[in-house]
């Protein structure tokens, strides 16, 4: 189950209605305000479409935004070396958030960050590391999640498992990457097998720890915006 509100773009708000010929008015003005209208639409469309610049002819998808930057941090992963901010930067990553006791959300994201594994090792990008942080750091130890990577086939060189205080990670997850989590739901808020309620969204980070994209994961057309951001940051140049 998921809660959040990633930060994102806020729609602009309708245009009012073209207002009706007042009466008394030429023959020809109501003509003339329908014309006028259209043209502005013409030009709205046309302006819309240079706000928001595409990568290339062919593309589908707008270039990513910025979303703020990721604040400094220290977790270890699961082979007990520390990670922080610093030692990603330099190089794009995809991070979401799980936990090992979780039977809900998060075997279904981990096989989609498995599948992304393997988009990016076909596609021979290198540089992209993939980051899974737990939400329930008493449980999910270094060893926990060494047994967890190998049960998915996880690749230590690239995917890391993050674990640390619940003080350090929740405030990261809430005031960091704006999303939402609570260990503690009302009773009925969250099923059995998922205690903890938690993001379903993937987080495209770049090499400057900007955050650069959402991604939910049970939206195809967002997995699929995934990889063709990815495809933009790693072409980004410094």
């Amino acid at each position: 189950m998921q809660t959040d509100n990633p930060a994102g773009v806020t729609p602009a708000s309708s245009p009012s209605p073209a207002p009706s010929a007042a009466a008394g008015q030429p023959s020809g003005f109501g003509f003339r305000a329908a014309w006028a209208v259209f043209i502005v639409a013409i030009v709205g469309v046309l302006a819309a479409a240079i706000v928001q610049t595409t990568r290339g002819p062919g593309d589908k998808w707008p270039e990513p935004g910025v979303y703020g930057n990721v604040p400094d941090f220290s977790l270890t992963a699961q082979d007990g070396s520390p990670v922080s901010r610093a030692s990603l930067a330099g190089r794009p990553w995809v991070v979401d958030f799980i936990f090992t006791r979780c039977g809900g959300q998060c075997p279904t994201m981990t096989q989609h960050m498995k599948a992304l594994q393997t988009w990016l090792e076909q596609r021979q990008l290198d540089s992209v590391r993939l980051v899974s942080v737990t939400v329930d750091p008493a449980y999910d130890t270094p060893a926990v999640f060494t047994e967890y990577a190998k049960r998915f086939g996880a690749d230590s060189r690239r995917w890391l498992f993050l674990s640390g205080e619940k003080s350090v990670i929740y405030p990261l997850i809430q005031e960091g990457f704006y999303l939402g989590v609570e260990d503690e739901p009302a009773p009925g808020e969250a099923p059995p097998e998922e205690p903890i309620i938690h993001s379903s969204r993937f987080v495209l980070v770049d090499a400057q720890s900007r955050i650069r994209g959402y991604y939910d994961v049970y939206e195809p057309d967002d997995l699929e915006r995934l990889r063709a951001d990815i495809l933009h940051v790693t072409a980004e140049k410094p």
